[in-house]
């Protein structure tokens, strides 16, 4: 699967307090077994997806995002 491009990035206070320049996505451009890394951003129609820093969401074959980090 080709990786997920961004369309832009938009300045995003993480939840640490620091402000990052986050990617940003766009749900229509996405396909199944895409995986996006976090910090990012997904525009839906009607909603907003926000990826933590450190954590991954993969988009399965219906779209649902499986959003996942690595063990603490």
């Amino acid at each position: 699967q080709k990786p997920a491009d961004p369309v832009g990035a938009r300045p995003v206070v993480m939840p640490e307090g620091t402000q990052q320049d986050t990617p940003v996505y766009r749900f229509d451009d996405l396909g199944p077994g895409q995986t996006i890394e976090g910090p990012a951003i997904v525009e839906y129609a009607g909603s907003t997806l926000f990826i933590r820093p450190d954590w991954t969401a993969v988009f399965a074959e219906m779209m649902t995002a499986r959003i996942t980090r690595p063990s603490v």
